[in-house]
């Protein structure tokens, strides 16, 4: 019994670990994309809304 456990946790392991270490390239790869869409946004002021929907009111710093 304890070999089936001991084998089982070590296959969930190593999936665990494989799915983990796959994902780091992908936001890897996004990150520029990511970076220039939010540049954008804070160059244009453009693109922020709501949870709602409706766009966002700026007000003038204090």
């Amino acid at each position: 019994m304890t070999t089936e456990v001991v084998l089982l946790l070590a296959i969930y392991a190593g999936i665990f670990l494989q799915v983990f270490v796959s994902v780091g390239s992908t936001f890897q790869e996004a990150t520029p994309k990511l970076g220039a869409r939010l540049e954008l946004h804070l160059e244009t002021g453009g693109g922020f809304v709501e949870k709602d929907g409706s766009k966002t009111r700026w007000n003038k710093a204090p």
